[in-house]
């Protein structure tokens, strides 16, 4: 399944005071409708940023105390690199598996931005033998880290007392430039084929708006949107992929429509179900 974005999730880190934070976060759940909820460990604890069994049972106490009835999962608030470091610790009987995803954790150049699609198919294909079974939920998928597992000093505060400037991430230097370019949308589709492997259930990008999201705080949309757009309409339906051999080229196919994207930097034609189809540089088509 394709989702559009992590909207309907709900992540909890625990506090100094765990269990009291816990059932105010689930108390706050009651009547709303959510797709599926977890609890991280803060920063500073052992397993920092990671849903552990004690996490885990503090989220379930406080959602049967709540009266809240949602999907449980469990995994690294962070990274995929902390997932399988750390997946030992997640306990036995989640709903399902989760991780963030930022190509830039480590360099921010664009060719790094294109390069890490690759390593997205073997990311999730790694994460799914983890889950063991159960779905993997990949977001949200960023283009800057939206937790920062590593700082040595606290994060900025925000400068409005609103959510114009997003949500969340807000207290980090997460904002990307590239963020409003014509360019994401092809990385977007790609990054989608990338992951849509067997036993991914969904995949989230971004915020709903301000300058990290899929349209502006004022409603206009960004360039991602029409593609978010075009993956969410594939929702729920058998997928196929396929790549060019450079991993520059990225189809996806549910039915009769498929979408296809290029990271070259100059014009490939590709043939597709016999059909020959001239990709622009760094764009994307439905076909």
């Amino acid at each position: 399944m394709i989702a559009a974005r992590a909207s309907g999730s709900s992540r909890i880190a625990a506090t100094s005071d765990a269990a009291t934070a816990v059932r105010d976060a689930a108390r706050a759940l009651a009547g709303l409708e959510i797709a599926r909820v977890t609890a991280f460990r803060p920063a500073g604890h052992d397993a920092q940023h990671v849903s552990d069994a004690g996490a885990i049972a503090l989220l379930r106490a406080a959602l049967t105390e709540a009266g809240v009835t949602v999907p449980i999962v469990g995994g690294a608030r962070s990274h995929f690199t902390e997932l399988n470091r750390e997946h030992h610790r997640l306990p036995a009987e989640l709903d399902g598996v989760v991780f963030s995803l930022t190509p830039t954790f480590h360099a921010f150049e664009t060719l790094q931005v294109e390069q890490s699609i690759a390593m997205q198919r073997l990311v999730a294909e790694q994460a799914v033998r983890i889950a063991g079974g159960a779905p993997v939920h990949v977001g949200p998928i960023t283009l800057r880290a939206h937790v920062n597992n590593v700082a040595t000093a606290a994060p900025a505060r925000p400068s409005v007392a609103d959510l114009s400037d997003g949500y969340g991430p807000e207290l980090l230097d997460a904002d990307d430039p590239r963020q409003t370019d014509p360019e994401l949308a092809a990385w977007v589709i790609a990054s989608a084929t990338a992951l849509s492997v067997p036993g991914v259930a969904t995949v989230s990008f971004f915020e709903e708006w301000g300058p990290r999201g899929i349209r502006t705080a004022s409603g206009d949309d960004l360039p991602a949107a029409e593609a978010i757009r075009a993956l969410a309409a594939l929702n729920g339906a058998a997928l196929q992929t396929a790549h060019t051999s450079d991993e520059r080229i990225w189809a996806l196919r549910a039915g009769d429509t498929t979408l296809a994207a290029s990271l070259s930097d100059a014009a490939r034609m590709v043939v597709i179900d016999g059909r020959a189809v001239t990709l622009d540089p760094r764009a994307w088509r439905r076909l």
